[in-house]
């Protein structure tokens, strides 16, 4: 089943906003803390995208683990938050690319922690948000 199949135009007018005001907090906040954490690591710009992408697994594993645990969340809220927010703070693209350009400027010590860092710290984060807010119920 498609995501608009048997909504009224009106409804899809209201997700597509709701999502676009969630990709403008979202993509917002993906540059300002990728900026000022790449500011501190002036050598390595993956340590931004590191970041907002443990950021964004904290947040979705709390926010599913509230879905899952609490209450419903309100479809518009998910939307926003999910869809929106997180779609655009999070940078799984950017983080491939950084990784191809450490690979292609020889640095395969760094692009090998890029990948290691990323998935295993964003796993732990996703389980830490999960579980903090599972331990709230």
């Amino acid at each position: 089943m498609y995501a608009f199949e048997g909504e009224k135009g009106d409804e899809r007018m209201q997700k597509m906003l709701v999502i676009g005001i969630g990709g403008f907090i979202g993509s917002n906040l993906r540059y300002w803390i990728s900026y000022l954490v790449n500011s501190n690591f002036k050598s390595h710009n993956f340590w931004g995208t590191l970041t907002v992408n443990i950021i964004g697994c904290l947040i979705i594993g709390a926010l599913m683990s509230y879905h899952l645990n609490m209450a419903e969340i309100e479809s518009n809220m998910k939307i926003l938050v999910v869809t929106g927010l997180l779609g655009a703070l999070t940078t799984f693209s950017t983080f491939s690319f950084e990784t191809v350009e450490l690979i292609q400027d020889a640095r395969m010590h760094l692009a090998v922690a890029n990948v290691l860092m990323n998935v295993f710290f964003g796993l732990g984060a996703v389980f830490i948000g999960f579980e903090a807010v599972k331990r709230l119920a």
